[in-house]
């Protein structure tokens, strides 16, 4: 029966078809999760580092603090030390 021969090549040839579109949108999916992962991973990125100081700027300001206070109570201990006179 050549009708229906001819309609199960043509049923196979579109069997192979979509599987090879089943293998590309895979694919495309996988490329498309590992983008999302970038995009998301440089999002956060940008967010830290406008809202976060980083360690060198942290201890460049705990610095900063620490001469305060030490200025600061070295007033302190010379103001006692003009009450007490």
């Amino acid at each position: 029966m050549p009708a229906i021969s001819s309609f199960e090549d043509k049923l196979q040839s579109n069997n192979d078809h979509n599987e090879r579109i089943d293998v590309m949108m895979r694919r495309l999916d996988e490329i498309i999760c590992n983008k999302s992962d970038r995009v998301s991973l440089k999002e956060f990125r940008e967010y830290v580092e406008t809202n976060y100081i980083t360690k060198e700027e942290n201890k460049g300001d705990a610095d900063s603090v620490s001469k305060n206070i030490t200025d600061f109570g070295n007033r302190v201990t010379a103001m006692e030390e003009l009450v007490r006179f």
